[in-house]
């Protein structure tokens, strides 16, 4: 991932949406991503890899992106999370950010934003981390 060996990982039970953000963030130089359409899987991912940041869906059969933000904020605190959804409502955003969530997305994704964000928050993850 230009420069920083971590994993950018995405999570979405739509298969398509996956493989379109995975084009849209290698066209823009990403190239170490790793995705996850099963949410019950994420928090194995995250303990098997260098994660440095998340691209996080919420609505998901089985767990929902909520519980998983929940999850990762507690146990990995170190590793940003976005919220990329197609919900719009303010209540929702604020639960998220509340949550721990680093930025919030809405859907249809917007390229330029979405990359704006990743770089950013892999920048202030490794400034922390020195």
């Amino acid at each position: 991932m230009k420069g920083f060996g971590s994993k950018i990982l995405i999570v979405d039970d739509d298969a398509a949406i996956i493989d379109v953000l995975s084009l849209m963030l290698r066209a823009s130089g990403y190239e170490n991503l790793l995705t996850c359409t099963n949410p019950l899987a994420v928090a194995a991912l995250i303990s098997e890899h260098d994660i440095s940041c998340i691209i996080l869906d919420l609505t998901m059969p089985g767990k929902s992106g909520g519980e998983i933000l929940t999850e990762t904020i507690s146990s990995h605190p170190e590793i940003p999370v976005i919220i990329l959804t197609g919900r719009r409502d303010v209540d929702t955003v604020v639960h998220c950010m509340r949550a721990g969530a680093s930025d919030y997305l809405t859907k249809p994704i917007d390229l330029d934003r979405l990359i704006e964000s990743i770089a950013k928050l892999t920048r202030e993850a490794r400034s922390i981390q020195m």
